[in-house]
């Protein structure tokens, strides 16, 4: 048993002598690295052949675009004193948050904001 731990811390010292004595001589020179490009190419590591059985790689996806949504608020606005109007005068008392948000979905599409949204900003706008 003593030999085999011999041999082995042997082998850490040869890796750390060796390991300084690299990081004391600092970067491959050129030619080194030309010399293990070349013996790389010749042993065909570098190559890599189209398998033809794979299927056709497809361009990558759009991504996806981040952030708040932009909304057209001078046109909310707009939409959501009308449909306070109309509101008004059809049953004589003020539209809630979520009726109002109903109206301007059907007017606008996906484009609408959430109820809180509408809410926060419509509010601040009087």
């Amino acid at each position: 048993m003593p030999r085999q731990r011999a041999s082995v811390d042997r082998g850490i010292m040869l890796a750390k002598w060796r390991y300084v004595i690299a990081k004391l001589r600092g970067p491959p020179s050129s030619f080194q690295q030309l010399r293990e490009l070349t013996a790389r190419m010749h042993a065909g590591a570098d190559l890599q052949f189209p398998d033809p059985h794979a299927p056709p790689q497809l361009p990558p996806a759009p991504t996806a675009r981040r952030g708040r949504p932009e909304y057209d608020w001078p046109r909310i606005t707009q939409l959501d004193a009308e449909n306070r109007r109309t509101h008004y005068a059809a049953t004589d008392r003020a539209p809630t948050w979520k009726e109002r948000h109903t109206a301007l979905t059907q007017q606008l599409g996906r484009a609408t904001p959430h109820v809180k949204t509408l809410e926060k900003r419509l509010r601040s706008r009087r």
